[in-house]
Formats: structure tokens, sequence, C-alpha cells
């Protein structure tokens, strides 16, 4: 778990004005980011200049350093961008929703992903998650996957009923039905944490290769919903 700073400066923000962290950092209140623009709730960053009443995540004003690796790209790094660059109708490469603000994203020339942007919170979503009871009643752990090819049949998430559109969704290792990551993960839940396992869970290829599950990852943190 990363310390908590009392003050942070943001990329596409007046460098000149500092984000505090709310007194009330716990608080549960939704709110949305005027950086990534993505409902949120918890710790938030805010802004200490008179008459400026930009707000962040924690996760936002934390962990958004200038460029990552992460899964739901491996082979280039993900570059910190101020918006998706593409005008409206942008999707994040992971939920599939609008990428309306700061974002992460890869230019590609030989790259087949030519123009990949993902949202600061699907980088950093849990690659294993057991949703609400709502979102999925069986309260099986369920792992963050990605869509088998482009030619195949198209999954319906469990929880919504719903096509998933973006390339990532979540399975379950038992019942081997999809939902969507925001379906079991919403992104105001991400905000206030999940729970660490008591145990590291096993190597992700248990789920078997046809179901394209990247690498093998010993785990030691998911996400839990309320039930």
């Amino acid at each position: 778990m990363f310390r908590r700073r009392r003050s942070v400066a943001y990329f596409a923000h007046d460098p000149s004005h500092r984000l505090l962290l709310a007194p009330d950092a716990d608080d549960d209140g939704e709110f949305t980011c005027d950086g990534c623009q993505v409902i949120g709730a918890g710790p938030r960053y805010l802004c200490d200049h008179p008459g400026c009443d930009f707000k962040l995540h924690e996760v936002c004003a934390r962990r958004f350093p200038r460029s990552l690796k992460s899964i739901v790209h491996s082979k280039h790094r993900l570059k910190r961008r101020e918006s998706a660059g593409g005008g409206d109708g942008s999707k994040c490469e992971v939920c599939g929703e609008d990428v309306k603000g700061a974002c992460y994203g890869f230019d590609a020339g030989a790259c087949a992903s030519a123009t990949l942007v993902v949202h600061p919170l699907c980088v950093h979503l849990p690659p294993v998650a057991r949703g609400s009871a709502a979102a999925h009643p069986g309260g099986h752990d369920s792992w963050l996957v990605q869509k088998a090819s482009e030619g195949g049949a198209a999954s319906t998430c469990a929880a919504c009923g719903r096509g998933i559109d973006g390339a990532w969704r979540y399975r379950c290792g038992t019942c081997r039905e999809d939902v969507h990551p925001r379906c079991l993960v919403p992104a105001a839940d991400q905000c206030r944490g999940g729970e660490a396992s008591e145990v590291a869970i096993g190597k992700r290829c248990c789920l078997s290769a046809e179901n394209d599950v990247i690498g093998c990852l010993n785990i030691s943190y998911y996400y839990r919903g309320s039930t």
C-alpha cells in the first residue's frame, strides 16, 4: 500500500495549483474525477487554489506515471495523455466505455493496436475479482481475460445482458460466464479498494490457454464486492 501524500501536482492541471488530500479522505460519497472524467468515490485530492474546484481520484493523483507496462498491452509501454486525442467516440481498450479525459495510450506503427487508449482506473483493474451478488450470483472468483479473437462469437455479460464490446472481460473460473469489467468492479468501488487474500492465488494458466489468459502470475490481491 502506498503512503498517502498530503499535497501533489497534476500534469494536466495548472502547475501552480497544488492538490491536497481531502480532510474527509475516506468519505464514500461519489464524484466525477476532473482528470479522467470517470465516476469515483473514497479518497480524493482537491485543488487548494481559491475558486478552483478541480478534484481527482487518488489513483489519478498518486498512480499516474508518465508511462507504464500493463497486461492489457504487454508489447509496449503505455504513455500518459491529457486526452484520447481521437475526438468523440474513443473507447477504452479494457472496458469498452468512452474515454473522455486523461488516459493512457499508444500510437503504434507496426503494431496492430494502432490507436489503443485505456482509462487510468482500468490499467489498475485487479486480475482477480469477486463481485457483488447482483453482478455474479454464484459468488465465484473471476479472472480478467482477453477475448479469444476478432472473429469469435460475441460475449454477453451475465450481469446486465448486454454485449461485451471491450477487448477484456472478467470470466468466472467456475461458471465460465463473462461479465463486463465495470459490472463486476464498478469504478467507484475500485476507488474504495479491495481486499488482500490471505493466501496467494495460484497461477492464471489454470484456466487453460483456450481462455486466452495472459501468462502465469502469482496474485496476492483481488477485489471483493459487497454481498
